[in-house]
């Protein structure tokens, strides 16, 4: 086990004035900046005795993300309420409000009944069974029998010592997040003194970018290139201004990126907030901090802007941390750079400074649409130099280093000018916040990559705890990571489930994306009638469907599985895949839908109506899907006369390929064009609990038909084009390419 209970390098001194009162020493901040140029923002250690930690094994348990077991407790004042078991036609009713097949296991001693599903359901599948169950009024509650697991506590012997992850106090809350997300596929963009290859950071590098201009600042020699390496920033005495001290090499970069995405669980070192997350280093500050010019070019290279005379950045980053600096309001340079990088999509993160003063009279933390971070220490209140005012959104750990281990650990270099060996240390300020908080943000985004910088930060507002001690003036509280990750799982981009449906409407509710949109799979084969769905009264959490019978048959349609699918209305991201969706009036006639971007690759487009404007059964058929549009139409029954009212139309496009996210597996594919009236299999790569929808890609063949399909298994569904025989009995079809998309875990 490593010791890092006196990490300090001897080296790297703190600067403080010496204020003798009542025979003790106040430690003050000296600010590291000249005029038009930026400084770091952190308060440096000393040295001082360890102090006793909080160890994580305090930390509670959390829920498993998906369970096969539910508990629903019926009212005492029902029959069910006082029952010792559940008979089978009251299993029935239950199966059929929750819409899914239920078998008894037990009574439980709180009187309430544990059931059972087929197979596990993920959260956003327990959501829906659950607030269907509640619609009963004979059931008192329903909840997820959840199954509870030991948190992910990290085998870094530093990581005890990284109490601003765990405390309850002063903590980030990170063990119930990283169950969860631990930042996988994000990019953190940390704007700083650039990094050094440490051994406990290296493997989360990716390429950066030295963007300092000036030689002298740079002290490498040169001024802008591709090496972000930091090689000290250290300065004699007088270098930064008459009467400057002589400074150590800070490292603060290595510092910074170390608490964003650390290599975590290797056995060594300390861990990172977003450890499965990549950082690109881009290099600003240097001899005496860092000019404002290069900074605004940073933030825009960053989010994947572009900067003239540098190269393009190959790995643009959804959050971009700014742990530095200076007096005075945000100039328009800064702001417009922010601006460019949020309409990128980029999260920009910034301290809000240590002077213990208004951080509105500090740039960039007054910027409009930052995330400005306060200090809070140990205790969880205010730290003693964090600045504070209206614009502070949140406040992170920042630490205190007058006792060592009070402070924010993290890697570090021991070279007192130029680089030496890897160390780590205790540092304290805003700029250790800062990263807590970007790294929470990246959280955030492996978890739902559509998130916009506004939802983002809405989230973690919203979710942050209230400070357990003094803290006024630092925003709406402490983030806390799990309850911010918790709230951005539930705002998936997507979510589908399976149901059973007949000829009578039904109310499908669920817990999903606000503004929906949602389109019906591929019935199965119980009933050989040619049957269609159709939906109306959508809202933001329900939906109305019935099975359609074309109207030359009698109407009545055995039961069905059929699932659905429904998506956040306009552009987003489920894991690694592209989501677009949209609503349209539709008829009969041929309409074009543009995506308004393209996709890297040819998408499947699904449409759905969600009106009866038009009594006469219909479906929808696809044609010419391209990386930028569709066309789609309205068909009836081949003996009607082919007129058909305008009605509103839900369509929803994903680009091909497999992802995952929060669990969740999607695969999205297509056939040749070999699918005809005949039961083709189409396999694809393992899903468990899959949902399916389809559709034809093509109009090959005119004649009016739908998909049916049966067999659905996790690798493998059979599917087939089924025409209707209102005009004549014949039922062939020709080739046509099928598109699906397959959902589950």
């Amino acid at each position: 086990m490593q010791d890092f209970s006196n990490l300090m390098p001897k080296s790297i001194q703190v600067i403080i004035k010496d204020i003798r009162k009542f025979g003790t020493m106040k430690i003050s901040v000296v600010k590291f900046f000249l005029l038009g140029v930026a400084s770091l923002l952190a308060v440096l250690p000393f040295a001082a005795n360890a102090v006793q930690v909080e160890g994580p094994s305090s930390v509670p348990v959390q829920a498993a993300s998906s369970t096969d077991r539910i508990i629903v407790k019926y009212k005492d004042t029902t029959p069910m309420g006082v029952a010792s078991s559940m008979s089978q036609a009251a299993l029935n009713r239950a199966s059929r409000i929750a819409g899914t097949e239920l078998h008894h296991l037990r009574r439980l001693s709180t009187g309430a009944q544990l059931l059972r599903f087929q197979g596990r359901k993920g959260k956003t599948e327990l959501a829906g069974v659950v607030a269907r169950l509640q619609q009963d009024p004979n059931v008192e509650y329903a909840e997820p029998d959840l199954l509870l697991q030991p948190m992910f506590t990290p085998n870094d012997p530093g990581y005890n010592q990284q109490w601003h992850y765990f405390e309850a106090a002063g903590g980030l809350n990170l063990p119930g997040a990283w169950n969860t997300s631990r930042g996988a596929g994000v990019v953190v963009g940390v704007i700083d003194t650039g990094y050094r290859p440490h051994a406990d950071l290296a493997a989360n590098i990716l390429p950066g970018y030295d963007m300092i201009s000036d030689p002298s600042v740079a002290q490498d020699g040169n001024g802008r290139d591709s090496n972000a390496r930091d090689p000290g920033d250290w300065a004699p005495a007088g270098a930064c201004g008459s009467g400057s001290p002589a400074r150590s090499s800070s490292w603060h970069g290595t510092h910074v990126a170390g608490t964003v995405a650390a290599v975590t669980n290797n056995g060594s070192g300390v861990a990172g907030v977003a450890h499965k997350a990549k950082v690109v280093p881009i290099r600003v500050l240097g001899r005496c901090g860092g000019f404002t010019s290069d900074i605004a070019d940073a933030i825009i290279w960053g989010a994947g802007g572009s900067v003239s005379g540098v190269p393009a950045n190959a790995n643009p980053a959804e959050v971009l941390n700014l742990s530095l600096g200076g007096s005075g309001s945000c100039g328009s340079t800064m702001q417009n750079a922010i601006n460019t990088a949020r309409s990128q999509g980029a999260t920009v993160v910034v301290a809000a400074g240590n002077s213990s003063a208004n951080a509105g009279n500090f740039t960039p933390a007054s910027c409009n649409g930052v995330v400005s971070v306060a200090a809070v220490d140990r205790s969880g209140g205010r730290a003693w130099y964090s600045n504070f005012g209206s614009v502070v959104d949140v406040a992170a750990p920042g630490g205190d280093t007058s006792v060592s281990g009070n402070g924010v650990l993290s890697t570090l270099n021991s070279g007192t000018q130029g680089p030496s060996g890897d160390s780590f240390a205790f540092y304290q300020g805003t700029s250790m916040a800062s990263p807590h908080v970007a790294g929470a943000a990246a959280l955030l985004y492996s978890v739902d990559s559509s998130l916009s910088p506004n939802s983002v930060e809405s989230i973690l507002k919203s979710t942050a705890r209230s400070f357990p001690a003094s803290c006024s003036q630092c925003g709406s509280g402490i983030v806390n990571a799990a309850s911010a990750v918790n709230a951005a799982s539930s705002s998936q981009s997507l979510i589908s489930d399976n149901m059973t449906l007949n000829h009578n409407w039904k109310k499908r509710s669920y817990s999903g994306p606000s503004n929906p949109r949602v389109v019906m799979g591929t019935p199965s084969y119980n009933g050989s009638h040619p049957t269609t769905a159709r939906i109306r009264n959508t809202s933001a959490n329900s939906f109305t469907v019935q099975l359609d019978e074309w109207d030359y048959l009698d109407g009545s349609h055995t039961n069905e599985n059929i699932s659905y699918l429904v998506a956040k209305n306009g552009s987003s991201r489920f894991g690694s895949l592209s989501v677009k969706s949209g609503e349209i009036n539709l008829n009969h006639n041929w309409k074009t839908v543009n995506f308004g971007s393209s996709f890297s690759n040819k998408p499947v487009a699904v449409a759905q109506t969600v009106t009866r404007n038009g009594g006469a059964a219909v479906t929808t058929r696809i044609r010419n899907v391209t990386s930028t549009s569709f066309q789609v139409r309205l068909q009836e029954e081949e003996g009607a006369d082919g007129v058909h009212a305008t009605e509103k139309v839900h369509w929803i496009a994903i680009e091909s390929g497999t992802t995952n996210s929060n669990g969740a597996k999607l695969v999205v594919g297509r056939t040749s064009n070999s699918v005809t009236d005949s039961w083709k299999s189409i396999g694809y790569s393992s899903v468990s609990s899959p949902k399916m929808i389809a559709a034809m890609q093509t109009f090959d063949g005119g004649d009016t038909a739908v998909l049916r399909r049966k067999n659905l298994t996790s690798s493998s569904v059979q599917v087939k084009v089924e025409e209707e025989q209102s005009d004549d009995s014949e039922v062939a079809h020709t080739t046509e390419v099928v598109g699906y998309i397959i959902m589950g875990r």
